[in-house]
């Protein structure tokens, strides 16, 4: 056995009985398997540090990368100084040409855009005070008087009731509220009594105005079927010029005849 082994010999039990004889107190592989923990954990204290780190880091490269895409994309057609020196001064003056011309054409396009925009009020407007017209039989004369004594009403009530009083003579005679003259006759020979005068007067009105409503839904479903069949006349056409095309080679020449031919046997029927 070396002297080495007999050093170790004789140290282990001087270990052994210091820590058997003072159990309460830290041994010196106490205080060595301590330090060792500690020394073990520092890099994972340290490695949480840097990793806390990265995150913060990559935390601010986002925010530094989403104001970099926000600024190239306000910025994405425009040249900066810096690409411009890249250029000769001829390309120069060219590219500053054609993004003036970019951004005149851009301005004028948002302006014609907004007049669209304006004019979509316009025809809105305009088509449902056609539909309006449309649905109630009212002609343009009508729609134009019926404004023009709402203006009055506003501006002139002395006008606006000159205007009025012929339609409302008018709107008695429709409703029965005017003797008609025969009947006028029998009530001044004392025949009839001039409430049973009106009485009939009124059913003869109602007679009539539902009359005039039969005849004038007819007369709009007859305008109706005739639009519809002048649509699908029209459609038949296309198809047909369209296949005409295709297989005849000098459609074109005749295709003005048959157009001329088409529409003389509308107008006929």
């Amino acid at each position: 056995m070396s002297q080495t082994d007999d050093d170790q010999q004789t140290l282990t039990p001087a270990v052994s009985e210091d820590s058997s004889s003072s159990a309460g107190e830290k041994t010196v592989l106490d205080a060595v398997s301590a330090a060792l923990d500690v020394t073990e954990q520092s890099p994972g204290s340290d490695e949480s540090g840097d990793d806390d780190a990265a995150k913060a880091a990559a935390e601010t490269q986002d925010d530094e990368d989403g104001s970099t895409e926000d600024t190239e994309q306000k910025s994405e057609d425009e040249v900066s100084e810096q690409e411009m020196g890249k250029y000769s001064p001829r390309a120069q003056d060219r590219i500053r040409s054609l993004v003036s011309s970019r951004n005149e054409i851009k301005a004028e396009l948002e302006a014609q855009q907004a007049q669209v925009a304006d004019l979509q009020k316009d025809a809105d407007a305009y088509r449902g005070l056609s539909s309006f017209m449309q649905d109630n039989n009212l002609t343009a004369d009508d729609t134009r008087d019926a404004l023009e004594i709402a203006a009055l009403l506003n501006t002139n009530p002395v006008e606006a009731s000159k205007r009025l009083q012929p339609i409302l003579t008018k709107l008695a005679e429709v409703t029965g509220n005017t003797l008609s003259d025969d009947l006028q006759a029998v009530v001044d020979i004392g025949r009839i009594t001039e409430a049973r005068a009106l009485e009939l007067s009124r059913s003869r009105a109602e007679s009539a105005f539902a009359q005039s409503q039969r005849e004038a839904e007819q007369q709009q479903k007859q305008t109706d079927d005739r639009a519809s069949q002048v649509a699908d006349l029209a459609r038949f056409g296309d198809e047909l010029a369209a296949k005409a095309a295709q297989s005849d080679p000098d459609w074109k020449t005749k295709e003005s005849f048959v157009v001329d031919r088409l529409t003389s046997s509308i107008r006929k029927e």
